[in-house]
C-alpha cells in the first residue's frame, strides 16, 4: 500500500517485534456482527518501525520467505491493539482495530512463551499513542528543521503534500490509470483528516 510512502525504506530497527501469525475473518452468516476467524499457520512476525516518512507502521512478515506482506500506517490515537475473547482462554488471539472505522485485522501470537503477551500488546498500543516518535532504541526523537515533523511528532502540511505527490508519481508508473485501490484510499483519507480535510472531500469517492 501507498507504493511510494507506505514502505520504510532501506532496513529498519524494528521498535517492538514478535512472532505471530495472520488470521482471516469472514461475517458467520450474511449480514451478521458475528465473525468467524481461522488461523493462518504460516509463520510470521509482527513489527513496529517507524518509516523514512516519519510515519508508524505496522508491519507483518513471513518468517519462512521474509516478505513484507502487511504494512498499515498508524497516525496517534488511530488504533488499538487488543486481545479478543473467545470465550477460550488458551487462546491467544489479537485484533488491530481503527477506531471510528470497521477496518480490522486478526492475527495469533506464535511465541512459545505466553507470558509477555499482554507485556508486548501494551508495547504496540504504547507506540501508536506516542504523540512523539521514539527511536529503536526506545528514546523519543526530537525532529529537526526540515525532516517533515515537528517537535511534537507530527508531520506537516508539506511533508504531507510531497507524500502525496509520491503517490499519485507511483500510480504513473505503475501504468497510469491513477486509480488507488481501497485500501489506499483508507489510508489517505487518514492522511486528509490529520491534515483537515473533512471526509467528504470528493478526492475520496470511488467508482
Amino acid at each position: 500500500m501507498f507504493p511510494q510512502f507506505g514502505q520504510t525504506g532501506g532496513a529498519r530497527s524494528s521498535l517492538v517485534e514478535f512472532n505471530a501469525g495472520k488470521m482471516t475473518a469472514v461475517a458467520k452468516e450474511p449480514g451478521s456482527t458475528k465473525l468467524i476467524v481461522t488461523p493462518d499457520i504460516q509463520k510470521g512476525k509482527i513489527a513496529l518501525v517507524r518509516g523514512d516518512d516519519q510515519l508508524l507502521h505496522f508491519q507483518w512478515k513471513n518468517r519462512t520467505t521474509g516478505a513484507n506482506v502487511d504494512d498499515y500506517i498508524l497516525f496517534p490515537q488511530d488504533a488499538t491493539f487488543e486481545k479478543v475473547d473467545t470465550s477460550r482462554p488458551q487462546d491467544r488471539v489479537y485484533v488491530l482495530q481503527y477506531k471510528g472505522s470497521a477496518r480490522r485485522f486478526f492475527y495469533w501470537l506464535q511465541n512459545k512463551d505466553s507470558s509477555k503477551d499482554a507485556e508486548q500488546a501494551k508495547k504496540v498500543n504504547d507506540l501508536i499513542n506516542a504523540t512523539t516518535p521514539p527511536t529503536a532504541s526506545g528514546t523519543s526523537a526530537r525532529a529537526p528543521g526540515g525532516n517533515g515533523a515537528n517537535p511534537g511528532g507530527q508531520l506537516d502540511h508539506n511533508a504531507i503534500m510531497q507524500m502525496l505527490g509520491a503517490l499519485g508519481g507511483g500510480q504513473e508508473a505503475a501504468g497510469g490509470n491513477g486509480a488507488p485501490n481501497s485500501v489506499q484510499m483508507a489510508e489517505l483519507q487518514q492522511i486528509l483528516q490529520h491534515m483537515g480535510m473533512p471526509q467528504g472531500s470528493t478526492l475520496l469517492r470511488t467508482t
